[in-house]
């Protein structure tokens, strides 16, 4: 439940972002506002989860920047591909936001889980 709440903080800082974008910036382009709002809530999501999710206590946050950059920019570079695959193929804007998110959402948790926050448990609830 923490890293699905954590999760849907960060992708709702993302859609506002990028939605927002959009609409107040109408010469920004499709790619560089995915960017912008994928890096806000990517902030919002190393702070979360790596706090709140993975209890990631035991290492110094500054070992975790680093791994957590790389694989937020290669999710990134995914996310916004696939973004625009879909925006190209249906023309639809929330749908191609909502698959990309879901696919780089795959991607960041099995390499939260398995990379960044090892060292951390995830918090699951007491039976």
């Amino acid at each position: 439940m923490r890293f699905v709440f954590v999760g849907g903080l960060a992708v709702g800082v993302d859609f506002m972002v990028y939605f927002g974008l959009l609409f107040l910036l109408s010469g920004i382009s499709t790619p560089l506002a995915k960017a912008i709002s994928y890096i806000c809530g990517a902030t919002v999501s190393f702070v979360g989860h790596r706090s709140f999710v993975f209890a990631a206590h035991d290492r110094q946050a500054r070992h975790q920047v680093l791994p957590f950059i790389i694989l937020y920019g290669s999710s990134l570079i995914a996310n916004n591909l696939i973004n625009q695959v879909i925006l190209n193929l249906t023309g639809v804007r929330v749908l191609a936001w909502f698959i990309a998110i879901c696919s780089s959402t795959t991607i960041n948790y099995l390499g939260m889980k398995f990379g960044v926050f090892r060292d951390g448990s995830l918090h699951l609830p007491k039976m």
